[in-house]
């Protein structure tokens, strides 16, 4: 077989394929496609939002009132030069700052 008669069925074969690609679909719609899908769609169950988590006033204010607790239990250990109670005790004060920070923001 020689290289002409080789490259004759790749000629043919990207000719096809670029036709094939420049020629655009047909697209045929059915007359009654939406009146379907609107059925279809009523015939779906109707999914319901799943219940936001809220904070009662209660919950909010025993929180605060362990951390304080918290923070007034390590107080005296943080005072002595080691190091756990002192690093306790700063993540304790931050996040008592960014709980009240959060629910300040949040309450306007």
């Amino acid at each position: 077989m020689t290289p002409l008669e080789r490259a004759e069925p790749q000629d043919e074969l990207a000719r096809r394929l670029t036709l094939a690609l420049e020629t655009a679909p047909a697209v045929v719609v059915p007359q009654d496609f939406a009146a379907r899908m609107a059925m279809l769609a009523k015939a779906l169950p109707v999914e319901t939002p799943a219940l936001a988590l809220r904070f009662s006033k209660l919950g909010i204010q025993a929180a605060f009132a362990i951390l304080l607790l918290a923070m007034l239990v390590f107080l005296p250990a943080a005072d002595s030069r080691a190091n756990v109670p002192l690093t306790l005790e700063i993540v304790l004060a931050l996040e008592f700052v960014g709980l009240t920070t959060w629910l300040t923001l949040r309450a306007e």
